[in-house]
């Protein structure tokens, strides 16, 4: 699947790779409560009804809110993306619906690349966690439930040593 870009590239720059977590493991919090909503909802069609009109509404209720953690899942997912490029490492997060954090960082700043996999769940889908560690900030960049992380850390360390060792470009007067 071919997802639209979400930050503009230099016109020196050629993107490598897109990183996205794993839909299900990332939101499987959200999804859990809509199943339970959803299934609340249709289990309780016919004593909800029985009440009148308060219960159309709560059963309403019950179905919008179940459509709405979906909706927001899928636009938090589908709107946040990290992007390797020959030059940098282009973090665009959604930690909120109307929030977008944009965190870049040269490959030349990347001091270490590491990662680890927890829980049943990240083991059997071959999940884990990739955290990014600059040179010279306090913060990191954390990749949280992407898929073959150990393959995305090699793929991260071998970007960097290869800009590591190509030459500068040299300015034209």
């Amino acid at each position: 699947m071919k997802h639209k870009l979400l930050v503009t590239l230099r016109y020196s720059e050629s993107l490598i790779t897109t990183i996205r977590p794993q839909f299900i493991l990332q939101y499987s919090k959200a999804l859990f409560f809509s199943a339970i909503f959803f299934a609340l909802a249709a289990f309780l069609t016919y004593p909800l009804f029985r009440i009148g009109v308060l219960g159309i509404v709560i059963w309403a209720a019950l179905f919008v809110l179940s459509f709405f953690l979906i909706v927001r899942s899928w636009l938090l997912f589908s709107l946040s993306a990290v992007y390797l490029t020959n030059e940098r490492l282009i973090d665009v997060d959604r930690p909120k619906l109307f929030v977008k954090q944009v965190n870049e960082y040269p490959l030349s700043m990347i001091r270490e690349v590491r990662y680890h996999s927890t829980g049943i769940g990240a083991i059997f889908a071959g999940a884990g966690t990739v955290i990014v560690v600059p040179m010279h900030e306090s913060g990191h960049i954390e990749l949280r439930a992407v898929s073959k992380p150990e393959a995305i850390k090699e793929l991260i360390l071998k970007t960097c040593k290869r800009h590591s060792e190509a030459p500068e470009p040299q300015e034209e007067w």
